[in-house]
């Protein structure tokens, strides 16, 4: 990261293969990242994320979601629980 960039916790919501990849990509860029999937993830990709030191839970979100009314702004539109 450039010494202006900001320190982003990203919400990554499914774990397959673009999940774990954008999941992997953000935290190559410096940002904080936990990955959340609705079912099990496959132990290849638990593997990837954990090589890259990435939180991440399996069997439901517990990260809170909000809607907002500009949907089009997701970076606005999801909001997460942990700091």
């Amino acid at each position: 990261m450039q010494a202006n960039d900001k320190v982003e916790n990203i919400i990554v919501l499914g774990g397959g293969e673009s999940g774990a990849g954008a999941a992997v990509l953000a935290k190559v860029k410096g940002h904080r990242v936990l990955l959340s999937d609705s079912g099990n993830l496959a132990p290849r990709y638990k593997e990837l994320l954990q090589q890259h030191d990435i939180e991440f839970e399996e069997g439901g979100h517990t990260c809170l979601l909000y809607k907002t009314t500009r949907p089009p702004d997701l970076t606005t539109s999801i909001m997460q629980s942990y700091a």
